[in-house]
């Protein structure tokens, strides 16, 4: 350590002294896995799908309830995690989701009718779904602020290379041995991801919320190493939990304009990803020059 005197210090502060180094890049690395199993397990029941049909003669509204399970999943669970992790800590929700998602994702291979299929594949995205914010936030808390936007894209990065490995999966799989072996093969990857998880620490802004801040010091201290920083860590500033925020403040003046764009890039985004880009690209454009002639019009 450095003869600098120590202070007392902001959590952003002590991280950004710290800087970027060794436990970031094995943390992204951990996250970007999960996401890039996320990704798979999302994707692949799409190349299931077919051999499921021929199996049990299902109508193509059955297909599409299997189809649509994970998703609805997902949207539950995004929701359960993201606000629970905020009180019990990010790092239950850190190593369970992921287990939870690759646990059911290796069940739905064994089941017995589309029912259960389409259940379990909803527990599967209950998992997913919670592995993305609560990724993102631990990840993001244990970032330089300079650093954070541009590492936080990296991140994100790793759903396009499930997407790849899930389509080469499916390609050299279903063929051979069928739809019910591509799923669960895909579940394997969580189950190693699950125990890297473990040796992950407790995000330090969520123990600093609840008083801990001994142990924020020795977490920041234990990361400094890691990185091989030099720095003294003194004493961090408690922070209070804010208060609860809902959805609808996301709607307040101040932030509307952004979030109405957001929420368009979002949709659109992901949409393309089931609908085609080129279907995509053609509507965006064609939905901005209908209500850019109508805002024309307005009184």
């Amino acid at each position: 350590m450095s003869g600098e005197a120590v202070r007392e210090m902001t959590f952003d502060e002590a991280i950004d002294r710290i800087g970027f180094g060794s436990f970031q890049r094995k943390l992204l690395a951990i996250c970007g896995a999960g996401w890039a199993a996320d990704a798979m397990e999302v994707l692949l029941i799409s190349f299931a799908l077919p051999g499921v049909i021929r199996e049990w003669g299902l109508t193509p509204a059955q297909a599409g309830f299997i189809g649509t399970a994970i998703f609805l999943g997902m949207l539950a669970g995004a929701w359960f995690w993201g606000t629970i992790s905020d009180y019990i800590g990010r790092r239950i929700g850190f190593q369970l989701t992921v287990l939870i998602d690759s646990v059911f994702g290796f069940l739905s291979a064994l089941s017995p009718s589309y029912l259960w299929l389409a259940l379990l594949r909803g527990i599967t995205g209950f998992g997913v779904g919670g592995t993305l914010p609560v990724d993102y936030s631990i990840f993001a808390e244990y970032l330089p602020t300079k650093e954070r936007g541009k590492y936080l894209v990296y991140l994100e990065s790793f759903w396009a290379l499930g997407t790849i490995v899930a389509a080469g999966l499916a390609w050299f799989v279903v063929p051979r041995w069928g739809w019910r072996v591509l799923l669960a093969i895909s579940a394997l990857p969580g189950i190693i991801i699950y125990f890297s998880r473990r040796y992950v620490p407790e995000s330090p802004r969520y123990m600093l919320v609840e008083g801990r801040t001994d142990e924020v010091r020795e977490v920041l201290e234990k990361v400094a190493s890691e990185n091989r920083a030099e720095v003294a860590i003194g004493p961090i500033k408690s922070e209070m939990r804010e208060r609860k925020v809902t959805v609808s403040a996301l709607w307040l003046p101040k932030f509307a304009r952004t979030t109405l764009m957001l929420w368009i890039a979002w949709f659109w985004g992901t949409i393309s990803d089931y609908i085609g880009r080129r279907i995509g690209f053609q509507l965006t454009v064609l939905i901005d020059s209908v209500f850019g002639f109508l805002s024309a019009l307005s009184p």
